[in-house]
């Protein structure tokens, strides 16, 4: 029978070897059930009943819970109101349930998985963060549901929980498999054949160990600054003479590609594994103890006002530095990160325990929409073909002001099904060029060009 040739790490002198826990915990293989150590005891039984359930779409988790009501109640009682912060977390959930939803397009099933994910971050950077803010400086006022900043936190804090997990499984029990079906298949180092890693070794070697920036923390070199979002590798390392421990961080560089395509069309590896297997190449001549993926969020509310700025674009330009170097209000790790290393993390970043969230799997699901390369338009939407509202179309008409047609009714625009190009952007334009206007205001919220 034939046996696999020894890896590079095999060959390497015992020394040097990767020892303790497995170096990088597969980010592919979640064990059913598996708990970490952090989890509350009912933080999955809610996915749990969703997945169980033969109606699952119509029955997702929820975030917010109505509160009993008495009979005689004023109409500005705490309890008849529902909590914002919960509410737009139900919200995603529905999200969420398109990515489940096995009527939706896979490769689009994917793309709502990334935009549940994008959601979430931007929930936490902004809604989180302003809590946390508020409860930092003593801020008693209640929410109109009647609760303080803090009690706000512990109940965004469980349904975050329950959230993650259902991401989580929504990956690695349907949308998984559902792609592996179909050609797509993200493997891990484990399940790779010998020559396959040789190349992805050479890979490593000529297109990443190059923009990589190992930082080790010692007494001359403090807590490397970690930017928002940004996924890296949390690194123990040991001197073989002398025994002494060391932590390091290497900072994932998504921006090549967070999944490195190997040579079998839709097949591919995480970037954050292929630099875990390769990583004694960075700290040459000491022992890897541990490697875990991890990722800080930072907080997100700035309060301005932009009507009483000199400068707008010094006021964005400064908030945008402040952005960059704002306090940290969540810390992702790996599930089997030791608790010590997490210990060191929370502490550096000032983070108390209930900021950090242990995640099984892959950390962070923006990324998995880049999955699609765009070869395989069955598995998307149809493209849709905005129209020109009726009303507008004036298609041979030598006065075709929008002006004259608003002037006699107004006429309601459906995007994207109505075409932006031919109502709102025509609109401008021809406002732009009437010397009558004074002056054009509008708001553009996150205006994309699906709308054009």
């Amino acid at each position: 029978m034939a046996t696999e040739a020894p890896s590079t790490e095999e060959q390497r002198p015992a020394s040097l070897r990767p020892v303790g826990v497995p170096v990088f915990p597969s980010a592919l293989h979640v064990p059913p059930g598996a708990a970490t150590p952090t989890e509350r005891p009912g933080a999955t039984e809610a996915v749990d009943r969703w997945e169980e359930s033969g109606d699952s779409l119509r029955t997702p988790p929820r975030a917010v819970r109505p509160r009993r009501v008495g009979h005689a109640v004023e109409l500005g009682d705490p309890v008849l109101y529902f909590n914002r912060e919960l509410s737009w977390l139900d919200f995603n959930w529905r999200v969420l349930q398109q990515a489940r939803d096995e009527r939706t397009p896979l490769l689009e099933r994917v793309r709502f998985l990334s935009i549940t994910q994008s959601n979430l971050d931007e929930f936490v950077r902004k809604r989180v963060g302003g809590l946390k803010r508020q409860k930092a400086a003593g801020v008693t006022e209640l929410s109109p549901d009647g609760r303080t900043p803090g009690e706000q936190l512990d109940l965004i804090r469980e349904a975050i929980l329950e959230m993650q997990e259902a991401m989580s499984r929504t990956w690695h029990r349907h949308l998984v498999p559902a792609l592996k079906r179909e050609g797509y298949a993200v493997r891990s180092w484990e399940s790779l054949e010998e020559e396959e890693r040789g190349h992805l070794r050479d890979y490593f070697r000529n297109h990443i160990y190059p923009i990589l920036t190992p930082l080790a923390v010692d007494p001359g070199h403090p807590f490397p600054f970690i930017s928002n979002q940004s996924l890296s590798l949390a690194i123990v390392l040991q001197n073989p003479r002398g025994g002494g421990t060391q932590f390091a961080r290497v900072k994932i560089p998504v921006e090549r590609g967070r999944f490195v395509p190997l040579a079998d069309r839709g097949t591919f590896l995480p970037l954050e594994e292929l630099v875990a297997r390769n990583i004694h190449a960075l700290f040459p001549g000491t022992r890897i103890l541990h490697v875990h993926p991890f990722r800080v969020t930072r907080n997100a509310d700035m309060s301005r006002d932009d009507e009483e700025a000199e400068d707008l674009l010094q006021m964005i330009s400064e908030e945008l530095r402040e952005r960059r170097f704002a306090p940290v209000v969540r810390l992702e790790v790996d599930a089997g990160m030791p608790p010590h290393l997490v210990e060191l993390l929370r502490n550096e970043l000032a983070l108390e325990d209930r900021d950090v969230y242990r995640v099984r799997g892959i950390i962070d699901f923006t990324d998995v929409a880049r999955l699609d390369d765009g070869s395989r338009s069955d598995l998307r939407y149809r493209p849709w073909e905005p129209v020109t509202p009726p009303e507008l179309d004036t298609t041979g008409e030598e006065d075709a002001s929008i002006f004259r047609i608003l002037a006699d009714r107004d006429v309601l625009v459906h995007h994207p099904y109505d075409s932006f190009r031919a109502s709102v952007q025509r609109f401008v334009e021809e406002a732009s060029a009437d010397p009558r206007v004074l002056a054009i205001k509008l708001t553009l919220y996150r205006l994309s060009l699906i709308h054009i």
